[in-house]
C-alpha cells in the first residue's frame, strides 16, 4: 500500500544480523566439533544448515517487528501496534507501516482503497515541515491516528468470525464490515484534512479535527461490541 520503503533500516539490520549469525551457525557446526561427523559430507552440512536455519528462525522469532515469512509459516500472530517506539516521523512512518503490512491479508478488498488514501496521507504529513506550531499540531493528531485509532478499528474489526462481521445488525441491516469501512473513511477523510489545513496554516482547524477524531474513535469501539 502507498509508497513505503521496502524495508525499514531497523528492518534491513535486524535480517542482516539473523542471516549472518545463521550462516555463522553452519560454518561452526559444519567444519567445528560440535557435531558428530559422517564422512558424508553433504549429509553433514545438510544438518548443520537446518541447524542454521533454526537459529536464523530464532533471532526473527524473538526480534519480530512485522509479519515475516517465520511467522506466517508458523501462523503466528503479530500485534497491530508497534510497540516501544517514539512519535518520530520515522518512527510513525514505521508504525504505520506495520500496521498496514500486518492487516494486509486479512482486510476485504473494500477497505483497501480508504487504507491507501490514509497510508497517502499520512506519509505526506510526515514528509512536511512539522518544526511549526501547526506542524507539531498535525503531527500530534496523525501520531494518535497511527498509534491508537487506525490500529483500534482494525484490531476489532479482524477479532470478528467471517460471519459474524457480514450479519446485519439492528433494524437497519448494517453489518460490522459496513461500520469499518464507515470509520476508515472518516480516518481518510480527516488524515486528508489535516493535511490539507496544515499546508494552509489552519492552527484552529487543526486543533478541532484532533478533537473530532479523538471523540469519533474512543467511543466507536461499541460499535462493533454490539
Amino acid at each position: 500500500m502507498g509508497n513505503r520503503p521496502l524495508m525499514q533500516p531497523f528492518e534491513i539490520v535486524r535480517e542482516a544480523v539473523a542471516g549472518m549469525l545463521g550462516a555463522l551457525g553452519v560454518l561452526v557446526l559444519h567444519f567445528g566439533m560440535t557435531l558428530p561427523h559422517w564422512r558424508l559430507p553433504g549429509l553433514d552440512l545438510a544438518l548443520a544448515g537446518i541447524l542454521g536455519c533454526l537459529v536464523y528462525a530464532g533471532i526473527r522469532l524473538s526480534w519480530a517487528t512485522k509479519p515475516g515469512w517465520v511467522e506466517r509459516l508458523l501462523g503466528i500472530e503479530v500485534d497491530l501496534r508497534l510497540q516501544g517506539a517514539s512519535d518520530t516521523p520515522d518512527s510513525l512512518r514505521a508504525a504505520l507501516r506495520h500496521t498496514l503490512d500486518t492487516a494486509e491479508r486479512q482486510v476485504t478488498e473494500p477497505m483497501r482503497e480508504p487504507l491507501e488514501r490514509i497510508d497517502r496521507a499520512i506519509h505526506a504529513v510526515l514528509d512536511s515541515d512539522l518544526g511549526s506550531n501547526v506542524g507539531r499540531q498535525a503531527q500530534y493528531t496523525i501520531a494518535a491516528t497511527v498509534r491508537r485509532y487506525l490500529p483500534d478499528t482494525l484490531e476489532r474489526y479482524l477479532q470478528l468470525p467471517e460471519d459474524v462481521a457480514q450479519a446485519p445488525i439492528g433494524d437497519a441491516g448494517r453489518t460490522a464490515h459496513d461500520m469499518v469501512l464507515e470509520q476508515l473513511d472518516v480516518l481518510a477523510s480527516e488524515t486528508e484534512a489535516i493535511l490539507e489545513d496544515m499546508h494552509a496554516g489552519k492552527l484552529r482547524e487543526l486543533s478541532a479535527h484532533g478533537r473530532f477524531l479523538e471523540d469519533r474513535f474512543n467511543t466507536a469501539g461499541n460499535l462493533l461490541r454490539q
